[in-house]
């Protein structure tokens, strides 16, 4: 059944003028009888910013590699989860293997270099990012940074605290050391009583608030996403057998 868009803020406004807290308990089927304390909310990021070079449409590349992310806190110093940066590592790698035409270097083959390379840092991650490129003849390298990785406290329908992440992503040509497109992601979940625009999202997600790792994945899918749809990719090429020559047997 259809619901029209009127009516869904309609609903979405009015379940949000009985929803002043984040931290209250209440069930999916209380959502629909008027009686909703907090109602939390996932919907697309609007916090994605996507930058890219003039005619990155005209590049082509076939073999990508993924370089580890590495953790770098934010200026207000909030830990990052242990495992974050790892978790963000594997899931851009897993995401970037389903770019049709992308070969993607395996993550074996990855650690494999970086392990005979010096730790990287926030100051040596391009050159290792090169580095790395070379190594496994690859055409392009992703890196980056987290920057903010906070789990949520509480549970799906009561969250003390809500999940928090940011990262930043870069793509960088190896032949040609250019940066061709950077990606840059900070959401923190909110409840629909501060951005009830969100109400497509919560309705799909059934008003749950979701784990860290939840929220980098939707924003490590927008990102790439847009990549794929800027980035040109060639096609390996396969040798074809030459047809007989006519007359010959």
């Amino acid at each position: 059944m259809r619901i029209r868009l009127s009516a869904v803020y309609a609903l979405a406004l009015s379940v949000a003028l009985l929803a002043p807290s984040c931290g209250s308990n209440f069930s999916p089927e209380q959502m629909w009888t008027g009686t909703v304390e907090s109602l939390p909310v996932v919907g697309r990021d609007p916090s994605l910013e996507l930058h890219s070079v003039h005619g990155i449409r005209t590049i082509k590349v076939h073999r990508v590699a993924v370089m580890p992310i590495i953790d770098h806190p934010n200026a207000t110093g909030e830990p990052i989860e242990e495992g974050a940066a790892e978790a963000i590592t594997s899931d851009v790698w897993a995401r970037v293997t389903l770019v049709s035409g992308w070969e993607v270097v395996p993550e074996s083959d990855v650690r494999g270099v970086m392990q005979q390379m010096a730790p990287t840092t926030l100051g040596s991650m391009q050159e290792n990012a090169l580095k790395l490129g070379r190594q496994v003849s690859a055409d392009a390298v992703i890196y980056g940074t987290v920057t903010r990785y906070r789990e949520r406290v509480g549970s799906d329908y009561a969250a003390k605290s809500p999940a928090a992440v940011a990262f930043a992503l870069h793509l960088i040509d190896v032949h040609n050391r250019v940066v061709l497109w950077t990606a840059r992601y900070a959401r923190q979940q909110k409840a629909l009583t501060q951005n009830i625009f969100n109400v497509g999202s919560f309705l799909a997600d059934r008003g749950r608030w979701v784990r860290a790792h939840d929220l980098a994945q939707r924003g490590i899918d927008e990102a790439l996403d847009d990549l794929k749809s800027k980035l040109g990719y060639t096609l390996p090429v396969t040798p074809q057998a030459m047809p007989p020559a006519a007359g010959s047997y």
